[in-house]
C-alpha cells in the first residue's frame, strides 16, 4: 500500500495553498461544530442529584498513581442533562495540566453505552476531556442518539491523540457514511494503526458501526480502499478477527481498521437516494485535501519525531534469523521453505514406521517373557514345596 501522505488528492488548479495551521484550524472547527450545550443551570430534580452523586461515587474513578480514568456509565439512563454534570464532575476530579502540550495526563475508558444522548452530551465530556488531557483507549457509545456530528467530533479525537484508539463502538446510533469516511481517514491519517499489541502483533482499531445510517457500505468501503488508500478488513470470522487480533495480522500488509458486520445497516429511502456513489467519491477527496491526510503530508516527520519523545511506544524487536529472514531474496526463501516441506515429510515416514517396529519388538518380548517365565517360576515353586515335604 502507497504511503498516506503520497496518496493524497491535490486538486488541478488550487485557488491558494493552505497553510497546515489553518487546515488543523479549519478541520477541528468542522469538527467541533455541533449544536450549542445546554445552559449550565438547567434544572435537575432532587432525586435526579441524589442518582447521580451515587452512580458517580461508584462508577466514576480516577487513580492518580496509574493516570488511569474509568467511567462505567453503560445502562444508567444517562441523557444530555446527566451528561453535562458528568462533565463537571470530571473537571473537579482530573487534575489541571501545568502546560499546554504534554504528554497525556491520564488514560480513559469510556463507556456510556445504551443510553440516550446526543451530540451534546457528547460534546459536553470530550471538551472536559480534551482540557484535561485525557487520552482514550476504548469508547463504547451504542445505542445512543449520536449523528454525523458526534462522528466528525470523534474523528478529530482520533487524529489529534498521539496513542491509537484500540476499540471505538458506535453501533445502534444514528451515523450516515459521512461520519464513517471521516473516522476511517481519521485512522489512516493519524499513521498509528495497525498498533502493536503486548504480545508483538499488529491489530487494527476495532470499529462497530453497524445498525445505523450508511448508506451504501459496500461502495463506501469500495472508494476508501481505491481512493483513500485504506485498508479494511471486514471480520468475518470471529474466531480469528476480534479487537485483539486479526487474521491480517499474520501477513506484511496488515489492515488498519476493523468493520464488523458493516452492511447491517437501515438507512433512510432519501438518504440513500441523495448519497450517490459521486457524493462518496467527492466526500473522501474532500477530507483527503482538508483533513488530516493533508495534514499528514505537511508535519508528518515533526508529528512523529513528537509522538516517540512524549509518548514512546514498546515495538517488539526483531530476532536476528527473523531479520536475516526478511533480508533474504525470494528464491532463497522459497529453497529453505522446500527444504523444510522435505524434512517434515521424512519426519512423517519415520513417525509411521518407528511406531509398528517398536510394537513389534515390544510385543515379541512379552510373549517371550510370558512363556518362559511363568513355567521356570512354576519349576521352581514345586522344588521347593517337594523339599519342605520332605
Amino acid at each position: 500500500m502507497a504511503p498516506i501522505g503520497k496518496a493524497c488528492w491535490q486538486p488541478k488548479q488550487p485557488p491558494q495553498a493552505p497553510t497546515p495551521a489553518k487546515v488543523a484550524q479549519e478541520f477541528e472547527a468542522s469538527a467541533s461544530a455541533v449544536q450549542p450545550s445546554p445552559p449550565a443551570d438547567q434544572a435537575l430534580s432532587k432525586s435526579d442529584l441524589a442518582r447521580l452523586e451515587k452512580l458517580f461515587s461508584q462508577r466514576v474513578s480516577f487513580d492518580p498513581a496509574s493516570g488511569w480514568l474509568l467511567v462505567r456509565l453503560g445502562h444508567c439512563r444517562m441523557q444530555d442533562k446527566h451528561a453535562v454534570a458528568l462533565a463537571r464532575h470530571l473537571e473537579t476530579l482530573l487534575p489541571e495540566p501545568r502546560r499546554p502540550q504534554g504528554p497525556p495526563l491520564a488514560w480513559s475508558g469510556l463507556e456510556l453505552e445504551n443510553n440516550s444522548l446526543s451530540d451534546v452530551g457528547l460534546k459536553a465530556i470530550l471538551d472536559v476531556c480534551d482540557k484535561r488531557r485525557v487520552y482514550f483507549q476504548r469508547i463504547c457509545l451504542y445505542k445512543n442518539r449520536l449523528t454525523d456530528a458526534s462522528g466528525e467530533r470523534l474523528a478529530a479525537l482520533i487524529w489529534k491523540q498521539e496513542s491509537p484508539v484500540d476499540e471505538l463502538h458506535l453501533s445502534h446510533n444514528k451515523l450516515t457514511g459521512r461520519a464513517l469516511i471521516a473516522i476511517c481517514m481519521a485512522i489512516a491519517g493519524s499513521q498509528q494503526y495497525p498498533r502493536c499489541t503486548d504480545a508483538g502483533l499488529s491489530v487494527p482499531c476495532w470499529l462497530r458501526i453497524e445498525h445505523n445510517k450508511v448508506e451504501r457500505p459496500a461502495e463506501v468501503m469500495k472508494v476508501l480502499r481505491n481512493i483513500g488508500g485504506i485498508s479494511i478488513c471486514e471480520a468475518y470470522d470471529r474466531h480469528y478477527c476480534n479487537a485483539h487480533h486479526c487474521v491480517s495480522s499474520e501477513s506484511e500488509d496488515t489492515a488498519q481498521v476493523h468493520l464488523f458486520a458493516i452492511d447491517t445497516q437501515h438507512p433512510s429511502e432519501e438518504g440513500a437516494a441523495q448519497f450517490s456513489v459521486s457524493q462518496i467519491r467527492a466526500c473522501v477527496r474532500e477530507l483527503m485535501a482538508k483533513g488530516p491526510k493533508s495534514l499528514a503530508a505537511d508535519d508528518g516527520e515533526e508529528r512523529s519525531k513528537a509522538m516517540a519523545r512524549q509518548v514512546p511506544q514498546w515495538v517488539p524487536k526483531e530476532k536476528p534469523q527473523e531479520q536475516q529472514e526478511k533480508n533474504e531474496p525470494r528464491e532463497a526463501k522459497a529453497q529453505k521453505q522446500e527444504e523444510k516441506a522435505q524434512h517434515w515429510a521424512k519426519k512423517e515416514v519415520k513417525d509411521e514406521m518407528l511406531p509398528q517396529d517398536e510394537k513389534a519388538r515390544k510385543c515379541t518380548k512379552k510373549e517371550v517373557k510370558d512363556e518362559m517365565l511363568p513355567q521356570d517360576e512354576k519349576a521352581r515353586k514345586c522344588t521347593k514345596k517337594e523339599v519342605k515335604d520332605e
